[in-house]
């Protein structure tokens, strides 16, 4: 009889810890949907109207929704699938200004400033489903097709991402280097975009004046010859003291030579 009740009792708990998982699946497993379910929403395939959203919402919410914002509520959903690093998305009023965005590239004083910007499986979703959306609306500006030609500009290998990465702009999540370079040399292919339209064309100017100048060419090979490490640096000290002494013996050998000594 002893065996038999604890075999009923090891059934039991066998039921228990079943019935634990069960419960827990779906909840797992709504997590890892909810991503997909994001993504799949932003497609531009998949997207309709606004009005017909709203008007649906309209129709479906309780009297408890009637103080729920559509708008605030949808760009809560999609803060997750948000580029930029410690970024949300945010509805601004009229009389409101807008923070900086992923988009605010400057250049000043030979520095190039980027925002940061954030690199998971989700990136090439997000921004081929934004360039495609610019290129279906004519009147759509084409700030995120030139912001990712720009990226494309100054990433080709692997050694640009890690320059990047410790530099504060980009964080790869995609593991190697390789595939976030890649991304961003694939993301542009047979893009084409009107130079007029292009809102960093300032920017482009300004760093090729910057470059073509032979002051600053003069300037980055000196650093780069001679500032690039502590022991070149200790060399160009030792060349320009022995250049100094030199001059100086033969200032004092010129002056004995015109006024000997009495």
């Amino acid at each position: 009889m002893r065996r038999e009740g604890r075999k009923k009792n090891n059934l039991l708990m066998e039921l228990k810890n079943w019935e634990k998982k069960i419960m827990q699946a779906p909840m797992l497993g709504t997590l890892w949907v909810w991503n997909l379910v994001v993504y799949d929403l932003l497609k531009l395939e998949n997207q309709i109207p606004f009005f017909v959203v709203q008007s649906l919402f309209e129709l479906l919410k309780t009297p408890a929704d009637k103080d729920v914002d559509l708008v605030q509520l949808a760009l809560k959903f999609f803060n997750r699938a948000h580029p930029g690093k410690d970024k949300k998305f945010s509805s601004l009023s009229s009389s409101q200004k807008a923070a900086e965005t992923l988009l605010d590239v400057t250049f000043k004083g030979g520095v190039i400033e980027i925002p940061s910007l954030q690199v998971d499986d989700s990136t090439v979703a997000v921004f081929r489903n934004l360039i495609v959306f610019e290129k279906c609306y004519s009147a759509t500006r084409t700030h995120v097709t030139v912001y990712a030609a720009f990226m494309d500009c100054i990433i080709n290998t692997k050694m640009d991402v890690r320059a990047l990465n410790l530099n504060g702009i980009l964080f790869n999540k995609l593991g190697a280097e390789t595939d976030a370079a890649d991304l961003f040399n694939k993301l542009c292919d047979q893009i084409h975009y009107a130079s007029d339209r292009n809102y960093l064309r300032n920017v482009f100017m300004d760093v090729t004046r910057y470059y073509e100048s032979r002051w600053h060419q003069w300037r980055a090979a000196l650093v780069r010859n001679y500032f690039s490490n502590p022991w070149a640096i200790i060399s160009l000290i030792a060349a320009v003291v022995l250049l100094l002494q030199t001059i100086e013996q033969a200032l004092f050998a010129g002056l004995s030579y015109f006024r000997p000594p009495k």
